[in-house]
């Protein structure tokens, strides 16, 4: 049967056309095939989503999650939807919650719920051989990309949220005190008349020493923390900066080569 060019199918014909098919088999062969060609008009612009430019009711959307809920997504199909999203912007990108209702929302429905990855590491959820390729690819993904401080120190805080969260049972991280670090901010204490807390987290980092009361940064530089030429490093000079320009704290850098 010959089907008009523009002809478009009532509800009873699209019915029909279900009925039809319905526990009709279709060969792998045949799906692929189906895909290709859906894949090749969609990309021509030949097709366009049914989905586009329309909203949905709020019972269609329950409908929608209701029938996804518990189901798991292999690696290869989060792999796939990662590449179709690559270079779109997503839709809540400068929204919050005071001026955006659904960002609200979602806000409200999650408050309280822990994440299902929770204390798990990449290996643990996803096993050795694709944790490695989902590191490669983290990596990847930040070379050659200039963060700024803001975006730098984000990142610095979540990481520390993330050991915290995951191998410390959300208990505070301390990092260990060097071997000469305890002495000497005792010595400092007994000068200054004031108490000096260790390994204070500021801005992401954690700082030997800090006197609340003078508002003084105490870094002990071993020598590791200087270059070849015996100049210190550009990452702790960049550190400090940082820590003054956010903070204001006057910085005192104690160097321990000509000691030891």
């Amino acid at each position: 049967m010959m089907v008009k060019k523009g002809y478009k199918p009532t509800i009873e014909h699209r019915k029909n056309i279900a009925k039809a098919l319905k526990d009709r088999q279709i060969s792998e062969v045949q799906k692929e095939k189906i895909s290709e060609t859906l894949k090749k008009k969609f990309r021509e612009g030949k097709l366009i989503a049914y989905w586009k430019n329309k909203s949905f009711s709020l019972e269609h959307r329950k409908n929608l999650s209701k029938s996804h809920k518990g189901k798991k997504l292999t690696f290869e199909h989060k792999q796939s939807i990662s590449k179709s999203m690559k270079g779109q912007i997503s839709w809540n990108k400068g929204l919050t919650k005071e001026i955006d209702m659904r960002v609200k929302r979602i806000g409200e429905k999650n408050k309280g719920k822990t994440s299902h990855r929770k204390n798990l590491t990449l290996q643990q959820e996803y096993g050795k051989e694709k944790a490695k390729i989902i590191n490669k690819k983290l990596v990847e993904s930040h070379m050659n990309k200039k963060a700024n401080d803001l975006t730098r120190r984000r990142m610095r805080e979540s990481a520390l949220n993330n050991i915290e969260t995951r191998r410390f049972n959300s208990e505070p991280l301390t990092p260990a005190m060097g071997k000469y670090e305890t002495s000497i901010l005792n010595n400092l204490e007994q000068c200054f008349g004031y108490i000096i807390e260790r390994q204070k987290r500021v801005a992401g980092y954690f700082l030997d020493g800090y006197c609340s009361m003078l508002r003084l940064a105490i870094e002990i530089d071993e020598p590791y923390h200087f270059n070849s030429d015996g100049e210190l490093r550009e990452k702790d000079i960049r550190r400090q900066k940082e820590i003054e320009e956010e903070m204001g704290y006057t910085f005192l850098r104690i160097d321990l080569r000509g000691a030891l």
